[in-house]
């Protein structure tokens, strides 16, 4: 199959042999009906001297990121910030411009995706692309990478998007410069060759001396782990120093008088005869409760003593390893919750360097989806290309971006009376759903920039009328009022 164009223009070449099944292995791989553990069920906890032995570095990630507080909040927080909706537009691959039969296509295979069609198969697994999207953010963010294998179906037209772990991929050079992903096995069989067209991987910030991509988390690991040692250290000594003890004191005297004679004339009975009763006031003592009251004979005194101990250096100790834990970890302190002091300003320009760092792990997912869905559009013999774009991250409101939306529409709708651009871009830049009766309107001057404008403004310049002006602007602002 192939889309070939006439003269010089860009040639197509679909593959020659497609691939009918699935070929990368996931989580959920084993003989039929054999149980699938959840290794979240039960709570173990690992000190971090243990974390620490594992040796591979994605691995100890993930556990950090489903054990650890701090790990675990900032990876929560960038995957959801970053994931912003998705705007999808399809280019003709001779002229570059904007495809609306390239958009239909890719539209409805993101619509078969997201939906059910064949219910004669029993459960189906089919992951909507909102919950694939979210998946390969995180993984870009827990390994540098992510991967996915578009599936077909029996028809060798594309079913549904299998993201495939990127640590669990190894690279073999092709002797041309270039290299192939392989899956490595997971029962310790044979690694699965994915040199396939059906295949795809991005990364996030390659060196290019590097074959493979890392977690931009994998800094701070040294930090977190001196963090977990420090707290660890902290809790064992406070519980040892750092509270008011009920100290219980044996009167020997007075306790060897209550002994028989027999065990007064020997000196074992009577060391054996002390050290029940010692035994005895521990065993009273060790379930007691804080509002519970001791009662004794005038054998035993009880007293409260602070153990004291200068821990007047953990908090400033405490506050940088924090920092340094934070910084290495790309999230800020206000972010993580570890801020103690410090101006809301402070915290305002921490987010807005947050946003850019997050913004940064949907770069490989827009490539890998983008080369997904290019493929998949082309499969129904359209020459193509598309991309796949996640919207900018603002955390204001829709309500109070209302003003903003309203100046950016009334541009998008000029440069569109311009002709300045064509009806695809605009409806998709303006959230309408490309469909296949829609009128053309790029050059068409329908619209002007008064239009729309209050023919009389009200007049308020009376003394009545400015105590009922609240000084807000009656329109949105920008170039086009």
């Amino acid at each position: 199959m192939a889309a070939v164009s006439s003269g010089k223009k860009q040639q197509v070449i679909l593959p020659k042999r497609q691939v009918g099944k699935v070929r990368s292995g996931t989580p959920y791989a084993g003989e039929r009906g054999s149980d699938i553990s959840n290794p979240y069920e039960r709570f173990v906890e690992e000190l971090s001297s243990v974390l620490r032995k594992r040796g591979d570095s994605t691995a100890i990630i993930r556990a950090l990121a489903a054990q650890d507080g701090m790990m675990s909040t900032a990876v929560y927080s960038m995957v959801q910030i970053a994931k912003t909706d998705h705007d999808v537009i399809a280019y003709d691959s001779e002229t570059n411009a904007a495809s609306k039969e390239g958009t239909l296509i890719a539209q409805y295979i993101m619509g078969l995706m997201d939906t059910l069609s064949d219910y004669s198969k029993g459960f189906n697994h089919k992951r909507s692309i909102n919950a694939v999207k979210e998946t390969l953010i995180r993984e870009v963010g827990l390994t540098g990478g992510c991967a996915g294998e578009l599936v077909l179906n029996d028809q060798m037209l594309p079913d549904r998007i299998q993201v495939v772990a990127y640590n669990t991929l190894s690279k073999k050079s092709d002797g041309k410069g270039a290299y192939y992903p392989t899956q490595k096995a997971s029962s310790g069989g044979e690694d699965v060759e994915l040199n396939i067209p059906t295949f795809f991987v991005a990364e996030s910030n390659l060196e290019a001396e590097d074959a493979y991509a890392f977690s931009l988390f994998r800094a701070g690991l040294k930090q977190s782990f001196m963090l977990q040692e420090f707290l660890e250290d902290t809790r064992r000594g406070v519980r040892k120093t750092g509270h008011s003890r009920l100290v219980a004191k044996l009167i020997t005297e007075q306790i060897a008088a209550t002994a028989s004679q027999e065990t007064k004339n020997d000196p074992k009975k009577m060391a054996a005869y002390l050290a029940q009763v010692k035994s005895d006031v521990e065993t009273a003592l060790a379930g007691i409760e804080p509002d519970d009251a001791v009662v004794s004979f005038d054998s035993v005194e009880f007293s409260v003593e602070d153990t004291g101990g200068n821990k007047s250096d953990y908090a400033p100790l405490l506050k940088l390893l924090s920092n340094m834990t934070g910084s290495s970890m790309k999230t800020p302190s206000s972010i993580s919750g570890l801020r103690t002091d410090g101006s809301q300003s402070l915290s305002n320009a921490e987010t807005l360097t947050y946003l850019k760092i997050a913004k940064s792990l949907t770069a490989p997912v827009e490539d890998l989806m983008s080369r997904i869905l290019t493929l998949a559009t082309r499969l129904y013999g359209l020459p193509v290309y598309v991309k796949f774009k996640m919207r900018e991250i603002d955390l204001r409101p829709d309500s109070e971006l209302e003003a903003y939306k309203t100046a950016r529409q009334n541009r998008i709708l000029q440069l569109l009376s311009f002709g300045l651009m064509d009806d695809v871009t605009a409806r998709c830049d303006l959230g309408i759903r490309i469909t296949s009766d829609m009128t053309e309107l790029a050059g068409t001057g329908f619209y002007t920039a008064s239009q729309g404008e209050p023919e009389a403004p009200v007049d308020r310049a009376d003394a009545m009328g400015k105590d009922l002006n609240p000084g807000t602007p009656a329109k949105a602002g920008g170039s086009d009022q």
